[in-house]
Parts: C-alpha cells; sequence; structure tokens
C-alpha cells in the first residue's frame, strides 16, 4: 500500500494570514465607521454651536425693536392697530427664519444656491405687503452665491424694504444680478430718509452708490 502525506503547513499558514488580513480589514471598517460618526456629530456640533452664535448676533441686534413690540402690545387697544403689529412681528418672525436656514445652506460649501436666495427674497416680499409697501423683484442671478455675500445683501435686502414700509414707502422695484460681482439695485422715488439710512449701513461693508436717474433715485447694494 502506498501512503501518500502532503505537507499542508503553508496552506495553514497561508489560511492563518488571510485569517488576520481579514480581521485587519473588519477593525479597519470598524473604524472607519466610528471615525465618521464621531466627524458627522462634531460637525453637528460645530453647526449648532455656529448657528446658535448666529442667531444670537442677530437677535441681539433687534432685542431693541422687539422690546417696542412688547411694549407697544401691552399698551394699544385698537384692532387695526394690534393687527399691524402682529404684520411686524409676522415680517420679523419670516427674516429670522430665512436667515438661519440661508446660514445653514451655506455652511455645506461655502455657498448658497441663486434659488434658495430667491426664495428667501420671495418671502419677505410676501409679508411686506400687507404692511403697505409692494416690492417687485427681477431675478438675474444664476450661479451659487458665496455665503458671506449671499447672506449680506439679504440682510440689507430685508433691512432696506422694513425700513422703507415703517416710512410709508409704498413701491420698490429690485433686481439681484451679477455683472462683476453680486448685487442688489432698488428704484424708488427720492425719499429724504433714504441716504441718511444708507450711510449708516456702510459700517456693515457694504459697497453701496446711489444715482439720481431723473424719473426714480437707484440705489446699488454689493459687498466691499
Amino acid at each position: 500500500a502506498i501512503i501518500w502525506h502532503e505537507d499542508l503547513s503553508l496552506l495553514h499558514e497561508r489560511q492563518r494570514q488571510l485569517a488576520l488580513l481579514q480581521d485587519a480589514q473588519e477593525r479597519s471598517h470598524t473604524l472607519l465607521r466610528r471615525e465618521r460618526r464621531i466627524r458627522g456629530q462634531h460637525l453637528a456640533l460645530t453647526l449648532k454651536k455656529q448657528l446658535s452664535e448666529e442667531l444670537e448676533t442677530i437677535l441681539e441686534s433687534k432685542r431693541p425693536l422687539l422690546r417696542h413690540y412688547r411694549t407697544q402690545l401691552m399698551k394699544i387697544t385698537a384692532p387695526e392697530k394690534v393687527t399691524r403689529l402682529i404684520r411686524w412681528l409676522n415680517l420679523l418672525s419670516a427674516y429670522l427664519k430665512k436667515r438661519c436656514v440661508l446660514f445653514l445652506k451655506g455652511q455645506e460649501d461655502g455657498q448658497i444656491r441663486a434659488d434658495e436666495l430667491s426664495m428667501a427674497v420671495s418671502e419677505t416680499c410676501t409679508y411686506l405687503r400687507p404692511l403697505g409697501l409692494h416690492v417687485g423683484v427681477e431675478w438675474a442671478l444664476r450661479s451659487p452665491v458665496r455665503t458671506e455675500t449671499a447672506l449680506a445683501l439679504f440682510d440689507f435686502f430685508a433691512e432696506f424694504l422694513a425700513y422703507g414700509a415703517r416710512q410709508h414707502t409704498q413701491d420698490i422695484f429690485c433686481r439681484f444680478h451679477s455683472d462683476d460681482a453680486p448685487c442688489v439695485v432698488f428704484m424708488m422715488p427720492q425719499e429724504e430718509w433714504i441716504i441718511p439710512w444708507t450711510a449708516a449701513w456702510h459700517q456693515h461693508k457694504m459697497n453701496i452708490v446711489q444715482s439720481d436717474l431723473g424719473y426714480a433715485l437707484s440705489v446699488t447694494a454689493s459687498c466691499a
């Protein structure tokens, strides 16, 4: 009888090496998943902190206005005045909501899509209309806008129109476009409040140019 003995030690060693390799790969995948989860949690916490700081900064600037609204709500009793004050609160609420949404959108890749900015502008106009200000908007922005620029333009747009509504301005036309840089152009009748108000906004690092067109005043705002 012939008995064949085969040396399987090399095969066993290769199997042992493969098992070690598989175990190392599994541990590597587990660590990568854990790293992605921790990184995601860290990003969420960072965004939450940034949003909290951003909202606190905005609310700090709005506190005098909020105190004014609270005082007025406690004093007035005429239904039409209460209704108008609620409309102002609705405008402020809409601004805060859209401002936070734009801020979060801009944290994804440092840009805000033109359509997202357009929706924020459109909603603001909706809440201005019951306050007596009709805003016509021409939208010529197509490309994404750098986050800081988009937020600055939205802030200027919302503040400029809200102040105009307080001054009983009735009609303003505006155009968002980008030639050398994204900007917003307002066209409206010449009114006394415009020059001092825009002068105060130069400290916000905005380029503001006014032009008398004869038939209307043009105000162009862009980031410095």
